[in-house]
C-alpha cells in the first residue's frame, strides 16, 4: 500500500491551520520570508488514512468512534488511537468508523474531563460534560 504523504502546520502565532503539503513547501515558505520563527509551528503528518465521511486523518486530530473521543498521535512508527493517557490501538484497524471532530488545538477541550488533565472525554458522561 502506498501512503501519500504531506503535512499540515499549525501556525501558533495566528492560531490557525496551514495546509502544505510536503515538506518542501515548509522550506519555501522559510526562505520566502513568511516566519523566521518555526518555534511558532507545529508541524503535523497526514495518516494515509482518511475518516467515515472522507476526510483526512492527520497526527493531532480529535476523533470519535460511538461514545469515546481519542487523539491521534504518532510514535514508535506508526500512528494511534490515543485514550488519554494510554494508546488504544493502531488507527488503520479502525479508521472507516472514526469520525474527525477537531484537533488539539482548535478543538483540545474534546479531550479533557472534568480534572482538567488529558484524560479521555465519554460523550454522555454527565460529569464531564
Amino acid at each position: 500500500m502506498k501512503r501519500e504523504i504531506k503535512f499540515r502546520v499549525w501556525d501558533k502565532y495566528n492560531k490557525k491551520m496551514i495546509k502544505l503539503g510536503n515538506l518542501e513547501n515548509i522550506s519555501m515558505r522559510k526562505t520566502a520570508g513568511y516566519d523566521d520563527d518555526f518555534a511558532n509551528f507545529e508541524v503535523q503528518q497526514f495518516t494515509g488514512l482518511k475518516d467515515r465521511k472522507g476526510v483526512e486523518i492527520y497526527e493531532g486530530d480529535i476523533c470519535k468512534e460511538g461514545n469515546l473521543i481519542y487523539e491521534v498521535k504518532s510514535g514508535n512508527g506508526l500512528f494511534e488511537l490515543w485514550l488519554g493517557d494510554y494508546g488504544d490501538t493502531g488507527i488503520w484497524n479502525v479508521h472507516n468508523r472514526l469520525e474527525v471532530i477537531g484537533n488539539i488545538y482548535e478543538k483540545s477541550e474534546e479531550l479533557k474531563n472534568d480534572r482538567g488533565d488529558d484524560s479521555a472525554k465519554y460523550e454522555g458522561d454527565s460529569k464531564n460534560n
